[in-house]
């Protein structure tokens, strides 16, 4: 027999070790190096072939790290597929991020450890450890699956970093004054990852975040292009101390516009500067380390951050629980420029076309910039101790302007800066949920798991388009009640699952706009009309609603100056077919030019950030490295 090809599908399971790792080469030649590896075990008994009637899997063997993981991305370098493999915390191997080969450059099956990166190389406080989870994107992808079909759209150039997500203060190359990320530490963020060799992975840029990073997402077709998800809670109450100044303090009010560090939507990066470098370009190149020692301000890797936050309550506030608004938590972007935010209390629809600027060139993504304006960031070097210090700039989006200028860019204080945005980002449509109960000590919340989503976790479109599927974080965390799973008890209380919605009966309004705490909720039984299959006996309302309004029509077809040839979508359906044509993918991937909106057509009052294609591209905002200044008090998360 032959050598075994991965023509289909390789499923790379990663393990808590129970026994000491051996030493292992391949360790990051990093500021500090990581601690431990991992190694490769045969097919052993798992018991992973589960599924349903025909399923099978053929267990190839497993890589036992020593950690408990939470995140994995894949990639290619020289037609050799690897993944990286994130960890929660710290454990016994302190590699952030684990890179193990999967096939060798002819396809067959070849795994072995490569490398750790020693982001998790530091204690942790243990309040932090959902927090610290590492989740991670690969950009560019290389020659791996995607989410959809993306076509000639997707770049597949050779992967050249990782972006590892922190949610949490104490991260290793960042942690606070005293090293050890318990006390002073700033806000996490991401952690850009240099693999050009993929031996020895090296960060290069953190970038720090009011909102840190609970996940983030590579657009497949422009990798310069990078979202930082948050989960935070942003509360929902009456502007009782009359925060924006306008007199009315019976009007209802995200409780981010009177302080703290919470983000009610995310933020996009531009990483340009961060990608191509000349071959022969070193880690202090790509850091940016001027002839003295410090940072150039317009050499290296330079993000550019830019923030989008929800237009208003309307699009994310739950049915039934109206207190509390999200971050998207997860999102996905798709060929079309359609992005799903999965926000906690609301499923969203975006379309982020408008977003960019196409420098001239609309069949080819890859030279887009931006519109609309950066965050001020401040360039600053690592707090952490000098175990855990690393030569890597950081990008402070909490505490940006400069040392002698300041700015704060919590949401109070960026609204008083003038609320520098991106621009172009429009609302589809809304599924709306009950708000998040569960988690609340409810053992009888108002819908259960079979009825309703406590939390929307991760949302993304089916291949037709037809529906979004969507999980339920009912429960999360990782202690009983809510993350048990008991066989033969149906926990629906407890336990969420996955739910699907109708993309033409998503809701382009809010059926009873958000006015005053005591008129925020409305009918579920409205709301529940987004399902794919509505329920044939409603459920008696157990919250006070008001009476059952008709919904609002299906979203309207997208407002673009022209159609997308990469785009078949309308909202303008009927019957089984997009806007009358045969039913077909909602996403045409058989050329990818664009026939969008051009920069002169998009956003107007905007205009590029950056140069266009050939360039390094580098930021205008201020930055000179200093010392942190005081941050407010953080938000609350979800797992």
């Amino acid at each position: 027999m032959g050598p075994r090809r991965a023509t289909t599908t390789v499923l790379v399971v990663t393990a808590l070790a129970v026994a000491t790792l051996l030493a292992v080469p391949g360790i990051a030649a990093a500021d500090h190096p990581a601690v431990g590896g991992a190694t490769f075990a045969p097919a052993g008994g798992t018991g992973i072939n589960s599924g349903g009637e025909g399923a099978e899997w053929e267990h190839l063997g497993s890589f036992t790290t020593g950690n408990p993981h939470s995140d994995l991305d894949f990639f290619t370098q020289g037609g050799i597929t690897y993944a990286s493999v994130g960890t929660i915390a710290a454990g016994g191997n302190s590699a952030g991020q684990t890179i193990v080969q999967l096939t060798d450059e002819d396809g067959a099956v070849a795994p072995s450890f490569v490398a750790g990166h020693p982001s998790a190389t530091c204690i942790t406080d243990p309040a932090s450890a959902l927090g610290l989870q590492h989740d991670v994107e690969a950009t560019p992808k290389g020659d791996v699956p995607l989410n959809t079909d993306w076509g000639d759209l997707a770049v597949r150039e050779d992967a050249q970093l990782l972006i590892d997500a922190s949610d949490a203060p104490g991260r290793c190359h960042d942690g606070g004054l005293t090293g050890q990320g318990l006390l002073d530490a700033p806000q996490g963020g991401l952690e850009l990852i240099d693999i050009t060799d993929v031996t020895a992975p090296v960060e290069i840029a953190l970038v720090s975040h009011i909102g840190e990073s609970h996940t983030v997402n590579v657009d497949p077709s422009r990798p310069h292009i990078v979202y930082s998800v948050t989960s935070d809670s942003i509360g929902v109450a009456a502007d009782a101390d009359d925060c924006d100044d306008d007199g009315d303090t019976g009007e209802l009010i995200r409780g981010n516009e009177c302080g703290g560090l919470g983000l009610d939507g995310f933020e996009v990066l531009d990483i340009s500067s961060c990608l191509d470098f000349p071959a022969d370009a070193t880690t202090e190149d790509k850091r940016g380390i001027a002839a003295d020692g410090g940072f150039a301000e317009d050499e290296g890797c330079r993000p550019l951050v830019y923030r989008y936050r929800y237009d208003d309550l309307d699009m994310a506030l739950g049915h039934t629980n109206t207190g509390s608004i999200y971050g998207c938590h997860e999102l996905e972007v798709f060929p079309d420029d359609t992005l799903t935010c999965a926000g906690g209390a609301a499923l969203m629809t975006f379309d982020i076309s408008g977003m960019f600027d196409d420098a001239g060139t609309p069949e080819d993504r890859t030279d887009d910039t931006i519109n609309g304006d950066p965050l001020p960031c401040r360039l600053r070097a690592s707090t952490s101790g000098p175990d855990r210090a690393t030569g890597a700039p950081v990008l402070d989006c909490v505490q940006g302007g400069t040392d002698t200028d300041p700015i704060d860019l919590s949401v109070a204080g960026w609204i008083e800066a003038g609320a520098p945005s991106v621009a172009g980002v429009e609302h589809i449509a809304s599924a709306y949920h009950m708000g998040r109960e569960s988690t609340t000590g409810s053992a009888d919340p108002s819908q259960p798991a079979t009825e309703d989503i406590d939390f929307n976790h991760e949302a993304e479109f089916t291949h037709s388009g037809d529906f979004v599927l969507t999980t339920d974080e009912r429960g999360g965390g990782v202690l009983p009640p809510g993350a048990t799973c008991v066989q033969g008890v149906d926990n629906t209380a407890g336990n969420g699952g996955i739910h699907a919605y109708a993309t033409d009966r998503l809701l382009a309004e809010r059926p009873e706009p958000v006015t005053t705490a005591e008129e925020s909720s409305f009918d579920p039984e409205v709301a529940f009309e987004s399902y794919a299959r509505t329920r044939p006996t409603p459920r008696p309302a157990r919250a006070a609603t008001r009476p059952s309004t008709a919904p609002p029509s299906a979203p309207a077809r997208r407002r673009r100056s022209a159609p997308r040839t990469c785009s078949t979508r309308s909202r303008g359906r009927t019957g089984s077919s997009w806007a009358g044509t045969p039913r077909a993918p909602r996403w045409s991937t058989t050329s990818s030019t664009r026939t969008g909106p051009s920069s002169s057509q998009r956003s107007p009052g905007s205009s590029p950030r950056l140069p266009t294609s050939g360039s390094r591209r580098s930021s205008t905002s201020p930055r000179t490295p200093t010392a942190p200044g005081p941050t407010p008090a953080r938000p609350a998360t979800s797992a």
